[in-house]
């Protein structure tokens, strides 16, 4: 198996006040991923090519708002793309303990439009309290499927997919002390999110 992606990204800072900055971006990408296989029973020779050859613009906008000398107000909203693994693009048969999957060659890449909003509060240096939103659209998401005889293989099901969900992230620092070497410093973190698919 072969990936190779080209890319080239181009992106610009405006500060609308003290307190307000944008980032707009965009990014090309040239993407091309290749399988080459044979086995006793099929071959790309005989099956045909597994490949995916296909080019990006991929827009993204990001926001800050200073809501104090400790805390911001982001928003974000960006295109991405997921391509789907060699395992399920190979067509050829591959056999685990439990069950096996065929690949499937005509899978397209997923198109991702991501949207994010988060509250963010630094009470000291390297420590941190956020709340965010977000949201994903997912055009020709890719979902396994069985076939029969508990052989699985891979389709784009939909016109799109939903996931969207709530995340709550903490770093606190727990103990620091400095020596004549430096700074040592233990600190603990936890992320909890709840997601929700469809």
């Amino acid at each position: 198996g072969k990936k190779r992606v080209h890319s080239g990204l181009a992106s610009g800072t405006y500060q609308f006040t003290e307190k307000f900055t944008s980032v707009l971006g965009v990014r090309f990408d040239n993407v091309y991923q290749d399988i080459v296989y044979s086995t006793n029973l099929s071959s790309t020779e005989l099956d045909g090519p597994s490949q995916i050859k296909k080019n990006y613009i991929l827009p993204s906008l990001n926001l800050k708002y200073a809501l104090s000398e400790n805390s911001n107000l982001r928003a974000s909203a960006s295109m991405s793309y997921t391509l789907p693994q060699f395992l399920e693009t190979a067509y050829f048969r591959n056999t685990f303990s439990t069950y096996s999957t065929i690949g499937n060659k005509d899978l397209v890449p997923v198109e991702n439009t991501n949207f994010d909003l988060k509250w963010e509060m630094f009470p000291s240096s390297g420590e941190l309290i956020s709340v965010g939103a977000f949201y994903k659209n997912l055009k020709n998401p890719i979902a396994r499927s069985e076939t029969g005889n508990n052989v699985m293989t891979y389709f784009n099901v939909g016109s799109s997919a939903t996931v969207a969900g709530v995340e709550v992230e903490l770093k606190k620092n727990l103990f620091k002390t400095t020596n004549e070497h430096g700074e040592n410093l233990l600190a603990a973190g936890a992320n909890v999110s709840y997601l929700y698919t469809k």
